[in-house]
């Protein structure tokens, strides 16, 4: 007879880091491990419930790496069934130049910030320590920032391995404001207290699914809100983390050591399912029908050959990043159906990941399953299926030797055009009604757009990362025209006209519109993401609408809104259907699964039931219409593929002219060195092909004057701004008309290297980061028509929005230096204070969002 499965927890809290930007507080990891111990032990269903914490060590800031390396040791020694770490501290991250190349260190009390590497721990190094004992099931739940990156390189396939974490990759996360338990455990520990369906555990999936849901639910303001992943290999996502409701606990039990023999086998089975020490005579046979029924089982017991039903599988299924959250609710769904045998357990992960990402993988299989090349990471593990939104995107993403069965075509949704009243009225298009959907074709919009004097854009999604970007980019092009037939029109640049009937737009009109008056130069990541910043409004004119589908206009919340947070929550928006544009048909396509295979049924499963009627229901309660028709336009590769370039064309990368006022005020109050650890902190946000210089100002002593500081435009995280003390100015004064002159003639200059430079690499954009204690000459007021002219002329005309740091202490107000340059230029302005560093990051992470 096996052992008796035993489980073991360790729960590592660090918050006496010295570091000098820190998020937690003095007190705050040890309250947020022992809001984890708690909900381990306390409640009815908890799983170490009854055992007065034995096999829970709860471990209080450790001071060097070598003690959480002894101390997991001692947790997982005699290789426990279930081994259980939790990390809340401080993360710090060591960007290489791809993602995978990213490290990341969990810190300890004595971790040094100039030498990370060797006083901290890295989480491949944790990873390792957890699985070196072969414990059959590990979970490590990591509350600290940047606790995403690595996980997918990390997993294994042939260990039942989980994480949970509370950041996404290359992501900060909040501490809370109050220094009590942080906000994700406190969601954590509430999952974990709360008691599920009768008889029923909570598995790692579910906990993850749980996690996701809560955090929606954060302000709009939360600075780095958290957010949840759960990534799991093997059988990890179905490892119970409760014991079944309705079954009782067993009796408190003295804590006992790895080598104390305790009770029989036999014995140590029946206090697992039972609770019961005494009933030592219990038959073999009965014991093992119980076994078999897997009654009060509180972790771990899997149906085994003998049993009736078959482990259960679980599927993966890929998606447009935009989709990811409605196919995790119909996910869901399938997973608590009823639908087919009461014993059909299988389970759908959904993963979101770019077009682009997709086609490097179907095109280099072999390299996805082995990890190169960042796919893991951009793209996730290998899926069993493919559920992207158009045709067209299929298309895209299909390798040469990839084999995916015929499309099953779940659902059909629309392009549309999204707009508020005040857009609606600007376009001249007439109001279609509460809920109602009015139309309106692409030459309507051409004109009405031409006709607004301020030159306003329209927000689309990138078609690198979402397929609705991709169709409506798609839908202004050529149609491709059935077979025997030539394209009348496709070498000459002239309109071709689907079978609507609607003409489309000449390739050279459309690239000048897609310069000109779509993105404008911003990066929108997915409909979500355009519809916030249409409510954004700033500048309240800049957008006269957003090109999303349907789907996603009807289900848009914006108290979810995190980059772009809307001005106004409750403005009604208004839809109309983009005639012209394909309709997206949703193809459902099964990955290269070997026929009479477990995983084959399950996915053959899951594709009858999406047919079902309760697979049309839960489509429908995400907002897509479940009825399968066929797609209006079909696209070749090839032609995808040309569109694809044109895009990018058109979205340049990002250069970024920090400009720094070390005149002499800047050293009073530390202003200089929280600004530079500020900056510091937000460049290293930027992504891999960004580039950035520095100028400082002023260098002369009438406030004149300024300076590039070492190499012009050069790469993120390869040096630091390197200002001090001995670059302050003697003199206070410090002339912002000239020094944003000298900015925009740097612009000008490299604008005219770009479009000089041989080859296809495409022009960039601009933005200026600029850190100033104001327009100061002596004697003389402030220049506020001068800084509004010259901040219009470098946002209006030169493209590049100016985002203030403002070190004076009015900050941002309204009538001053800071909200002058930034209004007029289209940028942004932040007060010089604890919170600078955060808002900085998501400046420079949405000006960069999507460019990698």
């Amino acid at each position: 007879m096996a052992k008796a499965p035993r489980m073991r927890a360790l729960l590592i809290g660090v918050d006496t880091y010295h570091d000098e930007d820190l998020l937690l507080r003095p007190g705050q990891a040890d309250a947020s491990i022992d809001a984890v111990y708690r909900a381990l032990t306390e409640p009815p269903h908890a799983l170490f419930r009854g055992t007065r914490g034995a096999g829970i060590e709860r471990l209080r800031s450790p001071a060097l790496t070598g003690d959480v390396e002894s101390a997991v040791n001692a947790a997982t020694r005699s290789a426990p069934a279930l081994f259980l770490l939790y990390y809340v501290g401080h993360g710090r991250l060591l960007p290489g130049a791809e993602p995978l190349q990213d490290r990341l260190y969990l810190t300890v009390s004595q971790t040094d910030p100039r030498h990370v590497t060797s006083t901290a721990v890295a989480l491949e190094d944790l990873v390792a320590w957890a699985l070196a004992s072969g414990s059959e099931r590990v979970v490590l739940v990591l509350d600290t920032c940047y606790s995403g990156n690595l996980t997918h390189h990390l997993l294994r396939e042939d260990r039942n391995l989980s994480f949970l974490t509370s950041a996404r990759q290359r992501q900060r996360v909040t501490a809370g404001e109050d220094g009590g338990v942080t906000p994700f455990t406190a969601a954590l520990a509430d999952v974990l207290r709360t008691p599920g369906p009768p008889g029923r555990p909570l598995t790692v999936h579910q906990l993850g699914k749980a996690l996701k849901n809560l955090a929606k639910r954060q302000p709009p303001e939360t600075v780095f809100p958290w957010k949840p992943e759960e990534f799991s290999s093997g059988d990890g996502a179905g490892t119970h983390l409760t014991r079944p409701t309705g079954t009782p606990p067993p009796p408190p039990a003295p804590p006992h050591h790895d080598d104390d023999p305790g009770p029989g086998p036999l014995a140590r089975l029946w206090v697992l399912l039972t609770g019961t020490r005494g009933r030592r005579l219990l038959t073999l046979a009965a014991v093992l029908t119980l076994l078999a029924a897997g009654a009060g089982v509180p972790a771990l017991v899997r149906a085994g050959a003998e049993s009736p039903c078959a482990p259960p599988v679980e599927l993966r299924l890929a998606t447009a990043p935009e989709e990811a959250a409605a196919m995790t609710a119909v996910a869901t769904a399938y997973e608590e159906s009823a639908f087919g045998t009461s014993c059909h357990r299988g389970r759908v992960s959904v993963t979101g990941a770019g077009l682009d990402a997709l086609a490097e993988g179907f095109r280099d299989p072999q390299g996805w399953s082995e990890g190169a090349n960042n796919l893991l990471s951009t793209a996730g593990p290998q899926p069993d299926l493919l559920l992207l939104p158009s045709s067209a995107d299929l298309d895209r993403v299909r390798g040469p030797d990839t084999r995916f069965s015929a499309p099953v075509h779940v659902a059909r949704d629309l392009p549309v055009l999204t707009v508020t009243a005040r857009g609606g009225e600007r376009l001249g298009l007439p109001d279609p009604g509460p809920g109602r959907l009015g139309t309106v074709d692409w030459a309507t919009l051409r004109r009405a757009l031409a006709g607004l004097k301020d030159h306003a854009r329209l927000l689309r999604p990138s078609p690198a990362l979402s397929g609705t970007g991709l169709v409506h980019y798609l839908g202004m092009g050529h149609d491709v025209p059935p077979a025997g037939r030539a394209d009348p029109g496709g070498e000459r640049g002239e309109s071709f006209t689907y079978r609507t009937g609607t003409p489309t737009i000449p390739p050279a009109e459309r690239d000048d519109l897609e310069r000109t008056l779509i993105a404008g130069g911003g990066s929108v990541l997915d409909g979500d993401d355009a519809l916030c910043a249409l409510l954004a409004g700033k500048p309240a004119a800049r957008y006269a609408g957003a090109l999303t589908t349907l789907r996603a206009t009807r289900s848009f919340q914006a108290a979810d809104c995190e980059r772009h947070t809307a001005e106004d929550p409750g403005t009604p928006l208004r839809a109309y259907r983009v005639a012209g544009a394909p309709a997206l048909d949703h193809p459902l396509v099964r990955v290269g699964t070997d026929d009479g295979s477990p995983r084959a049924d399950e996915i053959a499963h899951f594709l009858a039931w999406t047919t079902s009627g309760a697979g049309r229901k839960a489509l429908t309660a995400v907002h897509l219409d479940p009825a399968a028709r066929e797609e209006n336009v079909r696209l070749d590769p090839g032609h995808v593929a040309d569109q694809l370039n044109a895009y990018r064309a058109a979205h340049p990368e990002l250069r970024v002219e920090v400009v720094f006022d070390v005149s002499r005020s800047m050293a009073e109050d530390s202003k200089l060195t929280g600004a530079r650890a500020a900056l510091d902190e937000a460049l290293g946000h930027l992504g891999g092909k960004a580039r950035y210089q520095l100028r400082v100002f002023p260098t002369g002593e009438d406030g004149e004057g300024s300076a590039l500081r070492d190499g012009p435009w050069r790469a993120t995280g390869t040096k630091k701004l390197g200002l001090g003390p001995g670059d302050v100015n003697k003199d206070r004064q410090a002339d912002l008309v000239s020094v944003l002159g000298t900015v925009r003639g740097d612009i000008t200059a490299a604008k005219a290297a770009d479009r000089s430079t041989p080859g296809d690499e495409p022009p960039h954009q601009y933005a200026v980061l600029l850190v100033t204690d104001g327009d100061y000459r002596e004697g003389k007021r402030p220049q506020l028509g001068a800084l509004a002219d010259v901040a219009a002329r470098l946002g209006r005309v030169e493209g590049a929005p100016v985002h203030v740091v403002a070190t004076r202490p009015e900050g941002c107000a309204a009538g001053h230096e800071a909200d002058t340059v930034a209004q007029n230029s289209g940028g942004g302005c932040t007060r010089l204070g604890p919170g600078l560093a955060a808002a900085l990051s998501r400046t420079v992470t949405a000006l960069d969002e999507g460019e990698d």
